[in-house]
């Protein structure tokens, strides 16, 4: 049983996941590159699941699928906002 609902979690991690991506690619079409800010008002999830996938990467903790997929839209791996002076 607790095999089941582990399984289950997983699935639904991997859907929200897909979500997110898709809500990138959009995001992509629209700004024409993936450095959502952090505090991007019209989708400010979608700025918090971008700073965790570089974290993720950064860390080892992304699997190759993932990083494939984020690479073939061209993400942006690194990404330093300008400070405002």
């Amino acid at each position: 049983r607790k095999g089941k609902r582990r399984h289950e979690h997983l699935e639904e991690l991997d859907t929200r996941w897909m979500e997110m991506y898709q809500r990138l690619i959009v995001y992509k079409k629209e700004n024409d590159n993936t450095r959502v800010p952090k505090g991007y008002k019209k989708d400010p999830q979608l700025g918090t699941w971008v700073r965790t996938q570089r974290k993720n990467y950064g860390k080892k903790k992304m699997s190759e699928e993932r990083a494939s997929l984020l690479d073939s839209i061209g993400f942006d791996w690194v990404w330093k906002p300008r400070r405002r002076s």
